[in-house]
Order: C-alpha cells, then sequence, then structure tokens
C-alpha cells in the first residue's frame, strides 16, 4: 500500500471523528450555525475523498 495514500486515508478518518466529537453531545461549547454549517460541509469532503480512496485501493 502507498505510504501517501494510507496517511491521507488516516488523516480523514481522524479529521471526520474530530468533527464529530466537535457536533456531538460531549462537546465543551454549542457552535454558531455558520460554524455547524463549515464542519459539516468539510466532513461532507473528506468522506467522500475517504471513500474514493479506499475504491482506490480496492481496484488495485
Amino acid at each position: 500500500m502507498d505510504a501517501k495514500l494510507l496517511a491521507e486515508l488516516k488523516e480523514n478518518a481522524e479529521a471526520i471523528k474530530f468533527g464529530l466529537f466537535r457536533m456531538g453531545k460531549n462537546r465543551v461549547a454549542a457552535m454558531s450555525t455558520h460554524v455547524h454549517k463549515e464542519v459539516v460541509e468539510d466532513l461532507e469532503q473528506r468522506a467522500a475523498k475517504l471513500l474514493a480512496d479506499i475504491e482506490k485501493l480496492s481496484a488495485e
């Protein structure tokens, strides 16, 4: 497996986990609607990239 791709997979998975934590019930402070929308948009993009990378690995 390509080390760069593996690093990207890990980075995106960790970012998704952290973003969900920031929006979850255990969060420290409430987010404004604007920040919430930005976090959701970032998570959607990272999830799409993660899925594309997994598909790339599946094809190899």
